[in-house]
Order: C-alpha cells, then structure tokens, then sequence
C-alpha cells in the first residue's frame, strides 16, 4: 500500500530491523516456557511524533535461550513515564481465559496471573521482573508509554509493603456504562458475540490516575449481523481526537502472525486503506480517521485503541 501520500498518520507493519538485536527488546519478559515472537515496535524514531509501543506473541514451545533475553529492564526497574502491560488469551471459548501464566512484581509484591490483564504503571513506580511461567496456547502481549522514547532506571525493591492496593491497578474487563460519542453511535450493535467482543477497558475512572485510555477488542468470524436501515457499515464515522491514538489490529494466525486472517477497511486523512496484514497507525491529535469496518473475515484478530489521555473524547 502506498502511504506516501499521508502528512500526518503513519502505519507500521511487519518487523521492525532493530528487533533483530535482542537488547532493544526491553519489556521483554523472561519466557520460563514456550517461544516468544516480537512483532512490531513503534517509537518517535521510526513515527515522528509516537508515543513508544511494543507488541508480541508468546507460543507454545520451547522456550527460547536465556542468554538472548535482554536481562537489564526485564529486573526491577521504574520509568520517567506511564506505562501500560498487556496479556491476552486467545480461547474463543472464554475470553478471560489467559491461556498460561504470567508473573509480575510491582514494587515488594508479586501477582500471578491465568486470566487477560492490563496492569497500569504510574511514573516511578518499581516494578520487573516480568516471567512468562506457562504457556498452553498463544498470548499476546502489548506495552504502550506516554513517551517518545523508551527509558528506564534500575531500582531496588523496597523492602517493606508501601501499603499500597496495588491490584487496584489490574484490569480484567470492559467497564461498563461506556458513554460513547457520537460518530461511535447509531452504526449497529456494539458488541456481537463471536463478531466484536469487548475484553478490556482502561481509563482514569477505571485507575485513578491513569494518563491512559485502552479499549481492546475480539474480532471474530461470525456472521455479521443485519445492518439497521441507512446504515451501510456498522463502525465509527469519521472523527478526530484532541491527543494521538493509535489504532492497531493484529492477527491471531498462529502460523503467521503477520496475517490478519481478514480485510480492515480504515481511512486516514480521507483516504481509504485495506489491510490484510497486522499493523499499527498512528494519528496525530487533531488528524481526522475513520470510517473503519471489515470486509472479509476468515479468523480471528485482536483489536485495540489508545491514547496518551484520561478519557476517551
């Protein structure tokens, strides 16, 4: 596809060159078991003006050799900015089911997952290792920063308890009561079983504090519903926001992870792209986007948004 013509949005897809070094892989988590397949890594070096972001699968295998992991960030550690960690399951037959199971200490305390998480990390705060103890089918991970640059300090464990209710930073679903806008209304059903599941919602009402909003989604292979009359596709219209978002889709082919295993539809600054690849776009606040909806689809994708903001507006 031909983005020369785009000023202001950019699109990632396939793997980023420096991913081949395994010391730029820096929230890599230690795979104690299974394999680990880094997909794509977004920062102000390869999108002007993006905020930093990381994305990758973790399958069922043999793990990989401890000497290529990158051993300094995935250690206790804190960054200058807020950050978001990631872990989906992929059973379509229970959305929460995490498939594996994953370990992360956050200042002196350890939590243990088997369900898809999203844990928010404010400025500061220690936090590492991260462990991936199990693996019985694919998980996807992501990691967002409000920051154009990766950065981080070692740190040292406090070693008593701040006190602090930190699994109040842990989100496990979609929060309810959304107040959607209105370019994301009257376009059909917001949720279809099978078609378009909601996992996760983040926002500072969700974790106080959080400079954050995530909205992640399932796409599935259902058939699409009826389209109410005057409708002709069921997704946001076009719309800009006053920060930058990224919208990202990637496909849960497990022989090839760079299949979409369907056709998005997503139209940047008025012109309209079809993806059948995993990608990430990048709009800058006050760019417009959208309309976005699907053509074909023959599998199933991962779907989120997010942006450096509070709220979603």
């Amino acid at each position: 596809m031909d983005f020369s013509k785009l000023k202001h949005c950019s699109v990632v897809m396939g793997l980023d060159e420096r991913l081949k070094d395994p010391k730029f892989a820096h929230e890599t988590p230690e795979q104690l078991d299974g394999r680990r397949e880094q997909i794509i890594w977004v920062d102000g070096e390869n999108v002007p003006g993006a905020f930093y972001s990381e994305y990758m699968w973790h399958l069922p295998g043999t793990p990989q050799p401890q000497e290529t992991w990158e051993k300094g960030a995935t250690g206790p550690h804190t960054h200058p900015f807020g950050e978001v960690i990631a872990f989906a399951g992929s059973n379509p037959d229970n959305l929460y089911d995490l498939g594996g199971e994953v370990e992360i200490w956050i200042e002196n305390q350890k939590f243990v997952k088997d369900r898809s998480f999203l844990v928010y990390i404010p400025a500061g705060m220690c936090h590492g290792p991260i462990r991936v103890n199990k693996v019985s089918r694919p998980i996807f991970q992501y990691v967002l920063g409000s920051s154009g640059k990766y950065e981080c300090t070692e740190c040292g464990m406090p070693e008593r308890s701040s006190g602090k209710d930190l699994e109040k930073q842990f989100v496990y679903s979609y929060k309810q009561g959304v107040d959607l806008p209105d370019y994301r209304k009257g376009g059909g059903p917001n949720d279809t079983p099978g078609r378009h599941d909601h996992i996760s919602f983040l926002d500072a009402e969700v974790v106080p504090g959080a400079d954050f909003y995530v909205e992640a989604s399932w796409i599935g292979s259902a058939p699409p519903p009826p389209l109410p009359a005057g409708v002709e596709h069921p997704g946001p219209k076009e719309h800009a926001h006053a920060f930058p978002e990224i919208i990202v889709f990637f496909g849960a082919d497990e022989k090839n992870l760079y299949n979409l295993q369907g056709d998005v539809v997503l139209y940047l600054e008025g012109q309209k792209f079809v993806f059948n690849e995993s990608f990430v776009a990048f709009i800058p606040g006050g760019v417009p986007h959208c309309p976005l909806y699907f053509g074909k689809i023959s599998g199933r994708m991962i779907h989120f948004t997010s942006g450096p903001a509070g709220k979603y507006l």
